[in-house]
This record gives structure tokens, sequence and C-alpha cells, in this order.
């Protein structure tokens, strides 16, 4: 299953930039996965594009996402929180 709309044999590169993305990776994997889901979500987004993560552990992501994007913060939602970040221009 693909997540990104392309043709058979070609990367999983997005065929158009979008804002904005969200994301709720599994916490499994050490964060590998949730890794690769920032690095796509950072490939995907426009400049100046907005990508919520949710998470119920966000102090990965508090301390990864800087490092991708700008502007990263927290807002607590019931047992989760929602990181957002904004992708530089």
């Amino acid at each position: 299953m693909s997540t990104w709309p392309h043709k058979p044999g070609h990367t999983s590169r997005p065929a158009r930039r979008t804002s904005p993305s969200s994301a709720r990776p599994p916490y499994y994997s050490n964060y590998r996965i949730a890794e690769v889901f920032l690095d796509a979500g950072r490939r995907a987004l426009r400049p100046g594009g907005t990508i919520l993560v949710v998470a119920k552990r966000p102090d990965w992501y508090l301390e990864s996402m800087p490092a991708r994007f700008e502007r990263v913060a927290a807002t607590p939602v019931r047992d989760y929180v929602v990181i957002s970040a904004v992708q530089p221009s």
C-alpha cells in the first residue's frame, strides 16, 4: 500500500507538497518509525506548512523536531499532546 500518489517504480516522494500534515506514529521501534514519519512530513510540506503529531509521550518529538522544523510547540489535549511545527521557508 502506498501513502503517496505516485506511479509504480517511483520513489515515495510526494507528487505535490501539502499543508497541513498530521501523524500519529507508533511507539515501538525505538522511534525509528516516528523518524520516518517526520522525514516524510518534511518532504511533503510546503514551506511554511504545519505538521501536527499526536503523542502520549512527547519528549522524543520535542527533542527531535527542532532539527527538522521551526516553531515547535506542544499542546496537551486530554491524555495526549499535540506537537505542532512549521516547515522552514
